[in-house]
């Protein structure tokens, strides 16, 4: 098997607990939807809310929002595959991306919605798939020199 088929495997791997997670968290905030819990002095609540829009709840039309989730998610791995070294760092943060697109895409195919219950301050409200998309950015951001050929 060539060097680029094994990393594809190896995301995929690596990106399927992730998904399976995220979906399960979803599937929790559904089954509490009719509650509001906080912390840390009402700093950091669950809060179920359906997110019909992209990034933020900007409103967007669904078909447009798939298509482009969609080719989004194909084209980032193919420049990581293409582009970067095909490392941990890469693999992890490739993974990250690709486990919360498609969190996110099965909540639009399923319910129309993204399922978004995390609340910190005054941020909008995101979920787990949010949390891994944004983490891989700040990878690939901190060590893009190491991921870069």
């Amino acid at each position: 098997m060539n060097k680029k088929k094994s990393f594809v495997i190896k995301v995929l791997f690596v990106s399927l607990p992730l998904i399976a997670l995220d979906i399960i968290s979803k599937l929790f905030a559904i089954a509490h939807s009719g509650v509001t819990a906080c912390i840390a002095a009402k700093q950091i609540c669950f809060r179920y809310t359906e997110n019909t829009g992209i990034a933020f709840s900007i409103p967007i039309p669904m078909l447009a929002i798939t298509i482009i989730n969609t080719l989004l998610l194909f084209s980032i791995l193919k420049l990581a595959v293409d582009e970067f070294k095909l490392n941990k760092i890469t693999l992890l943060s490739i993974s990250l991306i690709l486990a919360g697109g498609v969190g996110n895409l099965i909540d639009r195919f399923l319910r129309s919605y993204v399922v978004d219950f995390i609340s910190i301050l005054k941020f909008p409200i995101f979920n787990i798939a949010d949390i891994y998309i944004s983490v891989a950015v700040l990878i690939i951001i901190v060590f893009y020199g190491k991921i870069k050929r």
